[in-house]
Formats: C-alpha cells, structure tokens, sequence
C-alpha cells in the first residue's frame, strides 16, 4: 500500500512539474494569437537598437496605426488589450534600452479606463518583472481599488486578489483553464500554426502594426454603447498620470490621440458616458497642458471596421492619415 501511494505521489509530482514547464515554455501552443502579438513588442524592446518614436496604447493603437504613412520615425508597441498599466510599463522599459525618444502617441479605449480586468496580460506575456507587479498590488490595496473598479469588500479580499495574481505570476496553471479547454476542442497544432501568422518578422515588417478580424460584425455595438456612465478607475488613473509624468521627465512630446469608434457605437452613446468622459478627459488637459490633445469621442463609418472595435484596412488607412495631420 505504501509504495502504491508513493507512486501516486510520484506521478502527480511529475505531472504537475511537467505541466508547469509546458505552461511557461509552450505559451505559443495554448495562448490565442495576442500572445505572438504582445512577444513581439516585448522582443523589439529588449533587441532593437533603433531609437524609434513609439505608439503606445491598445489594440485599436495597434491595428489603426500605420507607422509607415505616420512617417516621424514611429514603432507601433501598441499591444491587444493594453491598458495604462501596461502602457506605463512598456514605455519604463523602452526608456531603459532607447535613450532618444522625442514623441510618443497614446490612447486608451473607453472600457480600460473603468475596467482593467485586462490586466492579467501584463503577467502572462511576461512583461511586468516581479517588483512592478509588487508595486501594482501595493498601489491597488493603497486606492483600495480591484480590476473591475470597485473596492475590495475586506482585507480577506485583498489578500485573495494578492494571491490570484502571485500565482498567475508564476503561471500557476489554473489560471489557463480556459485556454487550455480551447486548445484541446481545437487541437494543439492548430493553435500553434494560427499563432505563427502573427510571427516577429510580419508584425516587425509592419513596424509593428497588426490586424485582427475582418469582417466580423462590423456594425455591432461595443461596450461605451452599452454604458449610462463612465467611473475611471482609481489604479488605471494612477498609472495614467505616471505615464504622462514620466514622458515629461524624459523631455518627451505626448500626442493623446482618440481612435474612431463605429458609427452604430457612437449613435447610440448615452449622454451621461459622453459628459463623464469628457469630465475626465478635461481634468486631465488641466492636469497635462504641454499634452497635445485629439481626445473628443468621434466616430468612422461602420464599412471602415474589421469588427465592432478594430478598424480595417480601409479605415486604418484613413485614421492614419488624420494621425500623420496632426504629428506634421
């Protein structure tokens, strides 16, 4: 009976060891194609000698900016579902290897500035270094503010949401059940080949720019539409203004630049989202006044998106030409 139990023992012991190694070193056969995405940012920064302007933001940044028609020597290090957070960290960490930066052009979509269960990605693609992710916990437990905004309900509380993100952290394999789930309905090779289209050598050809769904509900509405308020998050905020404070240090010139919403999204706007908005977006042209701001919500045609969110080529095409108008 002993030596069955220890054998048990063994075998768990063993699968969890193997499991966790896949999990670290095999993100590329169970992460969707965002992971290639964000590596390929990461690995610019850390490999290339270039001192290139820099676009920083979210995914709309990412797909709707064209480098190559922007021209004033920019790199697209905007990532899927960035966040300020995000944001904040991969300008530090650009500013560490590239000393000549003269501008730089954010934004950030409506939903992360309440919302930043996006968070995660920041971990996952192993961007944050474990002294960033210390100070994160310790900036949400000082605003007493979780991901989705709200307040923690106790110190208990707290403590789980320290916990959850130590062990997504270390890539405690929990954390990628869904992930996981979908790589075996779908299988592991196909997930591994969907993934390499979005390669280094494509996204860096692009100057880092990308595309994601074409033709996908292009006039569906996303989710300012479906909001009567804007509530900015205490953490979002706070990384917000780091961002801005660390581009002044750096003598740097900050373009905050809106990307175009659908125009199903923008009919439908509640005007109480559109007054929070705008609220927030003034205190902030107050609080940054060498900012130079293009933030007024505004609005493309629905034939200009790949979805609801991203614009498509054709409206990548022309949002990067109102971009280049403004830069020059």
């Amino acid at each position: 009976m002993k030596k069955f139990i220890l054998k048990i023992l063994l075998l768990s012991v063993s699968f969890t060891v193997l499991m966790a190694v896949f999990l670290y070193f095999g993100k590329i056969f169970y992460f969707n194609s965002d992971y290639l995405i964000w590596k390929s940012k990461i690995q610019y920064i850390n490999t290339s000698k270039e001192n290139k302007n820099v676009i920083i933001g979210d995914s709309r940044l990412g797909v709707g900016v064209l480098p190559k028609i922007v021209g004033n020597n920019f790199y697209n290090l905007a990532v899927p579902a960035g966040t300020p957070i995000s944001s904040y960290f991969i300008l530090e960490k650009y500013l560490k290897k590239h000393k000549n930066i003269d501008e730089i052009i954010v934004f950030h979509s409506e939903e992360v500035l309440q919302n930043n269960e996006y968070f995660t990605r920041d971990y996952e693609c192993s961007l944050m270094n474990f002294n960033q992710l210390s100070d994160f916990l310790q900036v949400s437990k000082e605003l007493n503010t979780n991901l989705s905004g709200n307040k923690f309900d106790s110190e208990l509380d707290y403590y789980k949401f320290f916990i959850e993100h130590h062990l997504g952290y270390f890539h405690f394999f929990m954390n990628y059940r869904a992930s996981l789930k979908q790589t075996i309905k779908n299988g592991i090779l196909k997930r591994y080949r969907k993934n390499k289209k979005y390669n280094f050598e494509t996204i860096h050809s692009n100057l880092g720019q990308f595309y994601l769904k074409k033709n996908h509900s292009p006039s569906g509405l996303y989710w300012p539409a479906k909001q009567n308020f804007l509530k900015p998050n205490k953490v979002t905020d706070y990384y917000l203004n780091k961002l801005f404070v660390l581009a002044q240090k750096n003598n740097i010139k900050v373009y905050y630049i809106h990307s175009p919403l659908n125009q199903a999204t923008f009919s439908k706007l509640n005007p109480n989202f559109v007054k929070d908005y705008n609220s927030y977006m003034q205190s902030l042209k107050e609080k940054y006044p060498n900012v130079i701001w293009y933030a007024d919500l505004f609005s493309y045609p629905n034939d200009c998106f790949g979805d609801k969110i991203h614009l498509n080529k054709k409206g990548a095409l022309k949002f990067s030409q109102y971009v280049k108008g403004i830069i020059n």
